[in-house]
């Protein structure tokens, strides 16, 4: 199995997000120590097409294939984050997403995100940022 990135360079990835731009390096160790890392073996499903899903993902190593049925729509690289806004509101996946060969995620769940977001309201205004981009594109 690789091995999952450093939690620095994850604390840079969701940096980059809307969500957590306005919060310091410091404070999303924090975060990231709260999330879960996961391994994947070749062909290990992430979600289904209709999971609730209460998590946000980090892909910290390997790829995912996002599927609609047997078309695949994108693959997922280091470094790419998803259901960074369905984690907010219990939305059911669309799509399915599976391993292509050995990966590695960190999964955010929604009780230690909410828990952040009313220490750092900074974060709340990110996600309201994010959401009305969300609305306007």
């Amino acid at each position: 199995m690789p091995d999952p990135v450093p939690s620095f360079s994850v604390c840079r990835i969701l940096k980059s997000l809307d969500i957590f731009s306005e919060i310091s390096e410091e404070d999303l160790n924090a975060l990231v120590s709260a999330a879960q890392a996961i391994e994947l073996e070749n062909g290990e499903r992430v979600l289904a097409a209709g999971d609730i899903c209460k998590s946000m993902y980090v892909v910290t190593e390997g790829r995912l294939s996002v599927c609609d049925g047997d078309t695949e729509l994108t693959l997922l690289e280091k470094g790419s984050v998803f259901r960074k806004l369905a984690v907010l509101a219990n939305e059911p996946c669309p799509y399915d997403i599976t391993s292509v060969g050995e990966t590695c995620l960190l999964r955010l769940d929604q009780k230690p995100l909410y828990d952040f977001m009313a220490d750092h309201p900074q974060a709340a205004r990110g996600v309201i940022r994010s959401l009305c981009h969300a609305l306007n594109s």
